[in-house]
């Protein structure tokens, strides 16, 4: 009886230690596939986000340039009026001496 329980706790701990070994190679099989199939998408991943961060970026320099813009025609339209006003006082001025303006 002591022989057949030796037999089975042997067959057993065999047993045992092919599977861990099996669990461990398919463990070690599954870190190597994820890490070959999981790279290039991390790689495209990366890239796609270099993309959308360098598009956000022009956006935003886009969006200050046109409020700047905005500012700039303001000022400029308000130094317009000033030149318009000085230009028609210079053809009243003109006209009161009889000259013709050279257009």
């Amino acid at each position: 009886m002591t022989e057949q329980s030796i037999v089975v706790n042997k067959l057993y701990n065999t047993l045992i230690a092919k599977a861990r070994n099996i669990l461990q190679q398919a463990q070690r099989d599954a870190v190597t596939w994820s890490n070959s199939v999981l790279s290039p998408l991390m790689h495209q991943i990366k890239d796609h986000k270099r993309q959308i961060e360098s598009r956000l970026i022009m956006l935003r320099k886009i969006n200050e340039s046109k409020g700047g813009l905005a500012e700039s025609i303001a000022q400029l339209e308000a130094e317009l009026g000033p030149l318009q006003t000085q230009y028609q006082e210079l053809l009243d001025i003109m006209k009161s001496v009889h000259l013709e303006p050279a257009d």
